[in-house]
């Protein structure tokens, strides 16, 4: 069983990862996730051709080995 991390996100017109925040905290957990979502990269969203910034909601799962 895991610990999941969910982080609000804006993904920008080059499709990085920008303005993260935790919505739920566990401290010993929090930058490692952070750190792991900053390096993610998305295809931008378009629209009417355009690319624009969008809010994300993403979930990083840790799991002990």
């Amino acid at each position: 069983m895991g610990s999941r991390r969910p982080l609000q996100a804006i993904i920008d017109i080059d499709g990085k990862v920008s303005n993260l925040s935790v919505i739920e905290s566990v401290r010993h957990l929090d930058r490692a996730a952070i750190e792991s979502v900053r390096q993610w990269r998305y295809d931008p969203t378009r629209l009417d051709g355009r690319a624009v910034p969008v809010m994300m909601m993403v979930e990083v799962t840790f799991q002990l080995r």
